[in-house]
């Protein structure tokens, strides 16, 4: 007796089995409510058909739906299109029952929608350009395929549209150049007020390279480390040599200690890394002249 074939798999696995055509048919384990039959896989039945293997001409695509049902049925949607990626895909309302001349007219109406959607939009124009674009190479694909007559173009003042574009895209990143150098200005000063005995904190160094003060008898970073300040002293010593003869340093057996951790590497210019930790030869160089010994 043959062995009977296995029919039942995880949702993804069934998706990547229509996919491949490894086999004339399969459904999901549990509730995942996504199975195919031939061609065809569908969402909860019939009714939701998601995606249909077509063919002309020996070449190969994926009808893949544009529609929407709920938030399962969109999941099972974006899992077939996960598992077809290295197919040709077209994108239609409805994958069976409809002619392709009806279908490409689906293209054009979803075209109209965009150049409409561009003509409004303000910020948004370069995206819309460029789902614009994709529409009219896929539409003009799908009709190739089909053997239709029917084509679309893009907009006759694509240039200005480009051009429209350019502009935005350059305001937009002058705006948004303007709001990091704000942003860093305010972390250096937020940086600056701990470095000054001001506050105590200074969440992460705010992204900012790292400083260091001295607290009592200990050397504190900017990102919460804290050394005792005699290991730091005898440490800037071992670097400032290094520096002076320009040489590098990489542990590797003889240990610098620093409390609780360890200097892991010093450039010729004096740089250090210790963990998590980079540290300039400048920020360095001050601290030691703060405790006497630069």
């Amino acid at each position: 007796m043959s062995k009977r074939a296995r029919t039942v798999y995880p949702p993804d696995m069934v998706a990547h089995l229509w996919a491949n055509k490894s086999q004339d048919h399969a459904r999901a384990s549990g509730r995942g409510n996504i199975y195919f039959h031939g061609d065809t896989i569908y969402s909860y039945g019939s009714h939701f058909p998601i995606a249909k293997h077509v063919t002309r001409k020996g070449k190969s695509a994926v009808l893949l739906t544009t529609r929407t049902y709920s938030v399962t049925t969109t999941g099972h949607t974006y899992m077939v299109a996960g598992a077809c990626r290295h197919l040709i895909v077209f994108h239609v309302d409805n994958v069976e029952g409809r002619e392709p001349r009806k279908q490409f007219e689906e293209y054009r109406a979803r075209y109209v929608e965009l150049a409409r959607k561009y003509v409004n939009s303000r910020q948004n124009k370069p995206h819309v350009l460029t789902e614009l674009r994709k529409l009219v190479e896929e539409a003009n694909a799908f009709s190739a395929f089909f053997a239709l007559r029917a084509r679309l173009s893009l907009p006759t003042d694509l240039a200005d549209m480009v051009a429209e574009c350019k502009a935005i895209e350059k305001k937009d990143r002058e705006r948004k150049n303007r709001e990091e150098a704000k942003r860093q200005r305010e972390a250096a000063e937020r940086v600056q007020k701990w470095v000054d005995g001001e506050t105590d904190y200074c969440p992460n160094g705010y992204g900012q390279p790292i400083r260091l003060r001295i607290k009592g008898d200990e050397l504190q970073t900017s990102l919460g480390a804290r050394v005792p300040l005699a290991h730091a002293i005898k440490a800037f010593r071992v670097i400032k040599r290094l520096r002076d003869k320009g040489q590098a340093y990489e542990r590797n057996g003889h240990t610098i200690h620093l409390g609780h951790f360890a200097l892991d590497a010093v450039d010729p210019q004096g740089n250090v890394r210790a963990g998590c930790h980079e540290v300039a030869w400048e920020e360095i160089a001050r601290v030691a002249t703060l405790a006497g010994v630069n």
